[in-house]
């Protein structure tokens, strides 16, 4: 019958066969490697008893106010993310023609972004603004072509009419 463990590493409930206790295991979890112990034992020891313990709650605040924190660099120029992403929105729904600045804008800001030039915080939004510009200038160009041919049938067919 299985004996249950705990993994030192991540704290999950595991079951290993009895002839693994004693020795040598591998979480997978986590993958942490530890020496397999049944949960009897664990009441009998204290060394392998704090395993099973869940830290305090002071040393895990402790852990989260030590981490270090995302400095952003003020040398950075401030992204037009938002921009973008409004004239993208605009190009694709109301006017066409906006569409082809929000791509022209959305690729050189993208190049600064990748080259660590400009602030990283907006790439996401100047990338979708490019990819609405890019949709929406190529819905323009389809309707300028369907215009052209269309005003094109329309002056032929009335060149053609009888009399």
């Amino acid at each position: 019958m299985p004996t249950m463990t705990r993994c030192p590493g991540c704290k999950s409930q595991l079951r290993v066969p009895d002839g693994s206790v004693g020795r040598q295991v591998k979480c997978p979890t986590c993958g942490t490697q530890f020496v397999a112990v049944s949960e009897e034992e664990v009441a009998t020891d204290p060394a392998t008893a704090r395993w099973f313990e869940d830290e305090p709650e002071e040393h895990q605040e402790q852990e989260y106010e030590e981490r270090p924190r995302r400095v952003r660099r003020r040398d950075y120029e401030p992204h037009r993310g938002g921009l973008i992403l409004a004239l993208g929105i605009i190009g694709l729904v109301i006017c066409a023609p906006l569409a082809i600045p929000a791509w022209i804008m959305g690729e050189s800001d993208l190049k600064k972004i990748r080259a660590g030039i400009m602030d990283p915080e907006g790439e996401g939004l100047t990338q979708a603004g490019r990819i609405l510009g890019i949709i929406g200038t190529i819905l323009c160009l389809i309707g300028c072509v369907c215009g052209g041919l269309y005003t094109v049938l329309v002056i032929a067919s009335l060149g053609v009419a009888p009399n």
